[in-house]
């Protein structure tokens, strides 16, 4: 986590130079490590009867890696993302080099009459993720940009009112910030 750290901490600045002894910008994405805190700047491209958003809308995200093992390009890495007041975690496997995807389910509140159904809706959703950028700093090829697609499938009303399905789906484009 450190390394992230200090990579991010030079890269913010835009500048192109080695970070420190034995670090340089690496040629090799595809052996990144996926690991660290990163903001992500994208916008909705789908919001079809979702509450609060619309397409076009351009929003800010947080989400946060964990390798699922030691050292090097993981097999599997921990998302958790914020989304509102909930976090949701989720587990990203990598489906080729450079590109991790991973799929899972939250619920929303659902208002039917009078009545408010804390899990009123079940939202399933896929994200994508593709490592852009790294950094090999010490040996360590750590990545520091990523591309990022959150694609939320049609959500399933578990009350008894009647209403359209919704759907949201969103782009993102985002680099590792410091801890």
């Amino acid at each position: 986590m450190l390394v992230c750290a200090i990579v991010a901490a030079t890269l913010a600045s835009g500048e192109t130079v080695a970070l420190g002894a034995g670090a340089a910008h690496s040629a090799a994405p595809a052996r990144a490590r996926l690991e660290g805190n990163y903001i992500l700047r994208g916008r909705i491209t789908v919001a079809t009867d979702v509450r609060g958003e619309h397409v076009g809308e351009r929003v800010r995200r947080r989400w946060r890696f964990t390798p699922m093992c030691p050292t090097g390009r993981c097999p599997e890495v921990g998302l958790t993302r914020g989304r509102g007041r909930a976090v949701d975690p989720l587990v990203l496997r990598s489906v080729a080099p450079r590109l991790y995807r991973g799929s899972g389910v939250f619920y929303r509140p659902l208002r039917c009459g009078r009545i408010l159904y804390k899990r009123g809706e079940k939202a399933p959703f896929t994200i994508t993720v593709r490592i852009t950028s790294a950094v090999d700093f010490a040996g360590v090829i750590v990545a520091t940009a990523i591309h990022a697609r959150y694609v939320g499938h049609k959500r399933i009303n578990l009350t008894r009112c009647v209403r359209p399905p919704a759907r949201d789906s969103a782009v993102y484009r985002g680099q590792v910030v410091p801890a």
